[in-house]
């Protein structure tokens, strides 16, 4: 009996030393499984943060892509006169003018804004054209931008600037207007008082507000008293 005891608490010893090892070794693989599983979380939070963001693999950045300059304009091509199809288009003069008039009856003085006239003909026999007003850019020989007075739609001048018997002066400023055939229109963009160093006027409109293309560029003398 007593041998058959010491093989039986010597079969349950193997046993347990068995079972031991098996443990070890799970815990073993378990610790390197988790320690592989934290390299590759690190590495994949670190190639996301510190790695490129491609957006799209064909499209430009727009953020760093800066937009093609401009060409800059030869003012020695602009003029005083010109034509879009059947209209003439011509700036008469430039010059400081005393500006009152009356708004909802009240006398108001605009002061003495740079003044520039123009005169469209339209030499159609048939034809109406619509002008569709500009948005002008002024600048002198300096570079000196001159900012275009909003003169309000309501405001009835005391002597138009440009009057003409021959033209029709009723509309004053260079706002949309019809022209008629055959008929020619006195009309004008008023803008802050130049510098006294500013000997001439260079102004941008668009050739759309008759129906053509690209910038108009104008340039002549101010005419000062």
């Amino acid at each position: 009996m007593p041998a058959e005891q010491d093989k039986s608490s010597l079969l349950w010893l193997w046993i347990l030393l068995g079972l031991g090892a098996v443990g070890i070794v799970v815990m073993v693989l378990g610790g390197f499984a988790v320690a592989a599983m934290f390299v590759l979380g690190w590495s994949s939070r670190t190639a996301v943060s510190s790695g490129p963001v491609i957006v799209s693999s064909g499209a430009a950045d727009a953020r760093t892509s800066a937009p093609a300059e401009a060409p800059a304009l030869d003012w020695s091509k602009a003029t005083v006169k010109t034509s879009i199809a059947d209209v003439d288009i011509e700036l008469i003069d430039a010059h400081h003018a005393t500006t009152t008039g009356t708004r909802f009856g009240k006398f108001v003085n605009l002061g003495q804004p740079l003044v520039a006239g123009f005169k469209f003909t339209n030499r159609s026999t048939t034809r109406i054209v619509n002008f569709k007003g500009w948005r002008p850019e002024l600048t002198d020989e300096h570079g000196n931008k001159l900012d275009e007075l909003d003169v309000p739609s309501n405001f009835g001048f005391s002597v138009h600037p440009f009057y003409s018997k021959d033209c029709d002066s009723s509309n004053v400023t260079a706002g949309a207007f019809d022209l008629y055939p055959g008929k020619c229109y006195m009309t004008c963009l008023m803008f802050q008082p130049a510098p006294d160093v500013s000997k001439e006027i260079r102004l941008i409109v668009s050739a759309k507000a008759f129906g053509g293309e690209g910038p108009l560029l104008f340039r002549k003398a101010i005419t000062r008293p």
